[in-house]
């Protein structure tokens, strides 16, 4: 892994860790930095941050509830996705509650 990836997954870790996020992690894969929760049965990739070839931008990436890619239509550096990804795009990253404590409402 490159110098810049290495701070780039330093970079998403504390971001994560500040905005009380735990529940997720990141790791890199080629030039991918890959954000995922570890759930009962499984790793769940979240979202998929690329960087470009000889560029400091980054392309997104989104698994939906169905486990289906999307990519999100625009490119920029990691700073600008990162706060998309966190403010728009929240709900790609929200906790999963384990099924059985959730209770109903009656």
């Amino acid at each position: 892994m490159d110098l810049d990836l290495k701070i780039s997954l330093g970079f998403i870790r504390n971001m994560l860790q500040a905005t009380g996020m735990t529940h997720l992690s990141v790791r890199s894969e080629g030039r991918s930095l890959i954000i995922y929760s570890i759930e009962p049965k499984e790793e769940a990739i979240r979202a998929v941050l690329t960087r470009l070839n000889g560029r400091q931008d980054y392309v997104l990436t989104l698994a939906n509830h169905r486990g289906k890619w999307q990519l999100v239509p625009v490119v920029g550096p990691l700073q600008e996705m990162l706060d998309m990804l966190t403010d728009e795009l929240a709900f790609a990253l929200a906790y999963w509650p384990k099924v059985g404590h959730i209770r109903s409402i009656q």
